[in-house]
């Protein structure tokens, strides 16, 4: 059974109570997850400051022991194991998220959590080409890393099928509860990939309906998840494009396969390869060849003073450019020049939308 701290983590995240950072600001208030279940009512009024009345009296009258323990053997019954933020086998990688999840819903191969995983995305609207070159690269990927998708049509769908083909093994992150697969046509494949050695993991209640919140929120898990990202095909307006920004956020490794020019389906790939320098591929041995775990030294970048203002505000996080010119007051034709220079320098890169992000040069 669980220990209180892994038992108020499942209690928290089952309960609801808005977005991960606000269930962490939840158990700062008590200085840590055991003081929960001990000191609710000392606490009651800035419970309910940050999350409600009404929420604070179901937290009341649900922090207990028993009722955890009911949750925790009422998941086991369904065939889902819950793993908290203080189980040994939570996902390191996602202690380096600034908000990861207090539990996470999982069905089949736990050991997956922490394997070597790289993830592969791309349009629910994939074209032949998008789905031949996914299922290229995912035939060689498969060889080294654990494959992670999203488990939507399309780019996804063909990333987890391609794993088993190859008798790989494949992570899918779902937008919705394990017991309530989405879409409905992938149940089949997602009973597949348990039956073969891979893993479905959620945040997301065991009947949770897939809604448009969800799915950003997942896909800064299957980044999280991963060591580097490869983005098959992608519109201008995608969930990919978001799981680009989370990846830049999480200092992962980028690959993007370059498309036709004209086609819509690979304007935010494109994108993406105009702002973000050395994210080509041409080939899965652009990145088999890289070995992601080693830090390759860079030489220090001198940076001038004008240059300087304009990174310590980047640092600090993105920014659209408006807003460093009224941060940095630079004129606006001074401040274009510098960011094309640290563009070059590869110490930023621009995002849609006109906005910039710091790289972390010393990663």
């Amino acid at each position: 059974m669980f220990k209180i701290k892994q038992k108020v983590c499942l209690l928290l995240s089952t309960l609801g109570f808005g977005t991960p950072l606000k269930r962490y600001q939840l158990l700062n208030l008590f200085g840590g997850a055991e003081e929960l279940f001990m000191n609710i009512e000392s606490h009651s009024q800035e419970i309910i400051d940050l999350i409600g009345q009404t929420a604070y009296v179901r937290l009341k009258y649900s922090a207990n022991e028993a009722f955890c323990d009911s949750l925790y053997l009422d998941l086991l019954s369904k065939g889902i194991i819950p793993v908290t933020y203080y189980c040994s086998n939570y996902p390191k990688l996602f202690k380096q998220m600034p908000d990861p999840p207090l539990a996470i819903y999982c069905k089949g191969n736990l050991d997956l959590l922490n394997s070597a995983c790289f993830a592969v995305v791309g349009t629910r609207k994939a074209s032949l080409y998008g789905k031949k070159v996914a299922s290229i690269y995912v035939a060689e990927l498969a060889k080294r890393y654990t494959i992670v998708s999203g488990l939507a049509y399309g780019i996804d769908t063909v990333a987890h099928q391609t794993t088993l083909n190859c008798l790989g093994k494949t992570v899918a992150v779902l937008g919705s509860g394990l017991l309530n697969v989405y879409p409905v046509e992938n149940q089949a494949l997602s009973q597949s990939i348990v039956d073969n050695g891979g893993l479905l993991i959620s945040e997301y209640q065991a009947y949770d309906s897939p809604n448009q919140y969800n799915f950003p929120m997942r896909n800064r898990l299957i980044s999280g998840l991963s060591k580097g990202i490869l983005i098959v095909e992608a519109p201008l307006k995608s969930g990919v494009m978001s799981t680009y920004e989370y990846a830049l956020e999480q200092g992962k490794d980028i690959y993007v396969v370059p498309g036709d020019i004209f086609d819509t389906n690979f304007k935010g790939s494109n994108q993406i390869l105009k702002s973000l320098q050395g994210a080509m591929t041409l080939s899965p041995q652009d990145i088999l060849n890289c070995d992601l775990s080693v830090a390759i030294p860079k030489p220090p970048i001198q940076l001038n003073m004008e240059e300087q203002i304009v990174v310590d505000e980047l640092i600090q996080g993105k920014l659209h450019f408006d807003d460093i010119v009224n941060r940095t007051k630079l004129k606006s034709s001074t401040l274009n020049f510098i960011l094309a220079n640290l563009e070059l320098k590869g110490i930023i890169c621009k995002l849609v939308g006109n906005f910039y992000q710091y790289l972390n040069t010393e990663e």
